[in-house]
């Protein structure tokens, strides 16, 4: 068993830093209110979510930091389908119906920011195929 650092039972302090930061950017994804969120969002993205914000040239140390960690975030965030207008199928992680994991693999074109609404049929509430129905 290794050593712990720092006297407080920590094993790894770069894995534990990289959590802190993956839970401060889960509270920029979600808390809209915080000063925190503010302050960045009118430096950072003022005209985008954090989730879709770049890292930008000549940011801060602490912009730097939690937007480092919103690949950690994203790894593990998917997308519930409520009414299939938000999430777009080729660029978000998003779960069916049924709780599984979904995502087109085959005989789907390729349509930059398309929503998965468009995939499927409102009257019968089915996947749309191919053939145009």
């Amino acid at each position: 068993m290794p050593k712990s650092m720092g006297g407080m039972g920590f094993q790894d302090l770069k894995t534990f830093n990289e959590a802190l930061l993956a839970k401060q950017a889960w509270c920029l994804a979600t808390n809209d209110k915080s000063l925190l969120y503010c302050i960045l969002k009118a430096k950072y993205f003022p005209s985008s979510s954090f989730l879709e914000a770049f890292r930008g040239n000549n940011s801060s140390y602490t912009w730097r930091s939690v937007w480092g960690a919103k690949c950690l975030l994203l790894e593990g965030l998917k997308w519930r389908i409520g009414n299939r207008k938000s999430v777009r199928v080729w660029e978000n992680n998003w779960v069916d119906f049924d709780g599984f994991i979904a995502r087109p693999t085959t005989n789907i074109e390729y349509v930059p920011d398309q929503k998965v609404h468009e995939l499927i049929d409102d009257t019968s509430m089915k996947w749309k195929s191919n053939r145009g129905d």
